[in-house]
Parts: structure tokens; sequence; C-alpha cells
């Protein structure tokens, strides 16, 4: 492969997005005057590949063109291997479109396969990397596949996110308050959270089964949800068979019972902010940002109650 005689210290991409019939890679004429001299149509890809080397600077320019792109997914990416043909070790270039209308691109190491194609610096200088659309891309945001994403995204946040550690904010705080309202109040907010959870959980399984039309990714997020669909049901057992209080094996529960709780609650947590990262490239930032807000308000409010 050429690419290996030589160290990429400049590489330009441009991702060229276009709805008009293809055609030969020698005959299109890009934005801003920029030329190739050389250029081969990959039909495989529905891409074609355009290039510059530069023998006095060892330098190459590129530009992966192609003739389609997905109205939903709005990204593409190329990646080359310097050195193995496999995937991890690729040198990747991203781009997609915002919701605003504008382009990103950016670069990114691959280093697993379970990559989210964060951004990173890659093994060889890359000075410069563009994107460009070309023609009108119409991106249908009602899908059905979307909105059952988003649910499941509300659901999960809503229940295991925030009224779990509600229901522990007020067993560790509520005490004070007059009868059992506090017990009353805790079990409904944790049987709420877990109900609530689950149906999204389940959501979740059936969007993992392509059941409703679409598919989203595995992995650590999902094994981490169904970790905490486990601890939860573990979680109602045990409280349903708590011992009373004059019982010596009361303590254990206590102990048990708060543990497995914060453990619970800490994975949820961790899990909503990984199911964020899996969609970073295809929402706005104001969920993660009220999010953010209600957990550190729910944190403040646990300090304060702390000191009094």
């Amino acid at each position: 492969m050429a690419s290996k005689s030589f160290s990429f210290a400049f590489l330009l991409l441009f991702f060229l997005c276009t709805f008009a019939a293809a055609e030969p890679c020698d005959n299109h004429r890009f934005r801003g005057g920029k030329t190739f001299a050389s250029c081969i149509d990959l039909p495989s890809l529905n891409c074609s590949l355009h290039w510059n080397f530069h023998s006095l600077t060892q330098t190459v320019d590129v530009a992966l063109r192609r003739n389609s792109v997905d109205q939903k997914t709005r990204w593409m990416s190329w990646a080359i291997n310097p050195h193995s043909k496999g995937m991890v070790g690729s040198q990747a270039l991203v781009a997609f479109q915002k919701d605003d209308g504008t382009m990103v691109a950016y670069t990114s190491p691959i280093t697993s396969y379970a990559t989210q194609l964060q951004k990173g610096d890659l093994s060889f200088s890359v000075n410069g990397v563009s994107s460009i659309l070309e023609g009108k891309l119409v991106v249908d945001k009602t899908s059905s596949r979307n909105q059952w994403k988003i649910v499941h995204g509300i659901l999960c946040t809503l229940g295991w996110g925030f009224l779990m550690p509600v229901g522990a904010l007020i067993a560790r705080h509520g005490k004070q308050w007059p009868g059992t309202a506090w017990f009353r109040a805790h079990v409904f907010s944790q049987c709420s959270a877990y109900l609530i959870g689950l149906a999204g959980g389940i959501i979740g399984v059936l969007l993992w089964l392509r059941a409703l039309g679409a598919r989203i990714g595995g992995g650590i997020h999902q094994y981490i949800g169904i970790t905490l669909l486990g601890l939860g049901a573990i979680q109602g057992i045990v409280g349903s068979c708590r011992p009373h209080k004059e019982d010596k094996k009361r303590v254990y529960f206590n102990i048990f019972h708060c543990s497995l709780g914060y453990g619970t609650i800490g994975l949820s947590i961790a899990n909503v902010f990984l199911g964020f990262h899996m969609v970073h490239l295809t929402i706005k930032i104001w969920p993660q940002v009220t999010y953010i807000a209600a957990i550190s308000l729910l944190g403040t409010i646990t300090l304060i109650l702390s000191k009094i």
C-alpha cells in the first residue's frame, strides 16, 4: 500500500454528500477550485477516492467523496490501518451533520472493536480535516426508530437515574417526618423508579433485537442495564423480608440493603451517562446538561441535609 512508504504530515478530508447520480471520479469538480491529480472509483462503497502526493514534502492530500449518505444517521467515516490489516489500529476520520445543518469533521483512532469513534489524535500527523455537504440533506426527525430510542432514554433516565436517587435521599434524611410517611414515600419512589426503568429496559431489549425497527448497540451499556434489573428485583425482595427492628439480624439487613442500594444507584447514574455517550453524535447537548443539573441538585440537597 502506497501509504506505508511515506509519513502523513498533512491529510485533508472532504466528505462530499450529494444525492445526484454517481459520476466518474475524474469528472467531479470540488468546491473552492480544489483539484486532485489522481482518483479511483470505489463502486462497492458508493464512493470515490481522490489524492495529491507531494514527493518533495512526502505528504498527501486525500478527499473521500460519497455519492449518497444515510439520511437518518447523517454521518460517515473512513479509515486506514498503516500497520496491519485488522480493524483495531485503524486511523479514522469522521464527518457528520449537526442538527443546525453544519458539518463537523474530526479524527478518531480505533483502539477496540467496541469503539464509539471518540475524538483523538491519530498515529500520524494530521494538519487539517474538514467536511463539505453538497446538495440538500432531508432528515426525518420523527422516524419511529428514533422515537423509541428517545422513549428508552427518557424512561431509564427518569427511573434509574433520578427517582432511584430520590428514594435513597428520602430514606436517609426523611426519617424525622411524622409517622411512617418517609417509609411510604421511599417505597413509592423506589417502586416507581423500578417500574419506569423496567419499561425502559424492555424497550431497550426490543431495540437491541431490532423488534422496533432499529437497533441500539449492546456492550457494557446493555450488560449494566440487565444487571440493574436484577439488582432492583433483589432489593425489592429483600426489602419486603426485612426483620423487625428488635431483631438482631436487622443490623445485617441494613448493611446489605444500603450497600446494594447505593451500588445500584451508582451503576444507574454511570449507565445514564454511558447512554448519553453512545448517542452523542445524534442528540443535542441540553438533555445531558439537564440531567447533570438535576443530579447536582440532589447532591447539593444531600450535603445540606447532612450538615443540619
